[in-house]
């Protein structure tokens, strides 16, 4: 839900989005009432509140997202939504410190990745950033 949301708001249908959001809030809830010992619901859930501009709890969100990752594989994943809800929130340095923290993690994603996913277009004129995405030499 939360890639659905993040889609109709980059289309400029922000009261869709806002609605999708909303929606997955309730889903993920659900989810995290399952288990509170899994990664992922915080991580997409601190993105989510991060959305819907609730910026105090989607950082606790997502730093919990992180502390509960026991699985090295995960880890990336939650690096990369605590980095999204950073750049959501203004947090540019923060954001860019989490995304070269899971660029060391072992995983899928690269420098390549991070230049085209549009959740990181505000960190575009970072200079840091820009480092991080350069092509390798």
């Amino acid at each position: 839900h939360y890639y659905r949301g993040f889609l109709y708001e980059l289309l400029g249908h922000k009261d869709r989005a806002r609605t999708i959001y909303d929606s997955a809030l309730v889903l993920i809830e659900l989810e995290m009432e399952k288990s509170d010992e899994l990664s992922s619901p915080y991580s997409t859930y601190g993105m989510v509140l991060a959305a819907l501009g609730r910026g105090e709890e989607a950082l606790v969100a997502g730093k919990k997202g992180v502390e509960l990752n026991r699985n090295i594989q995960t880890l990336q994943f939650a690096q990369l939504s605590l980095a999204r809800i950073y750049t959501r929130l203004g947090d540019a340095d923060a954001a860019v410190r989490e995304l070269e923290l899971a660029l060391k993690a072992p995983g899928t994603i690269s420098a390549h990745n991070l230049r085209l996913d549009p959740n990181y277009a505000p960190l575009l004129n970072h200079p840091r950033f820009q480092q991080l995405i350069a092509p390798a030499t």
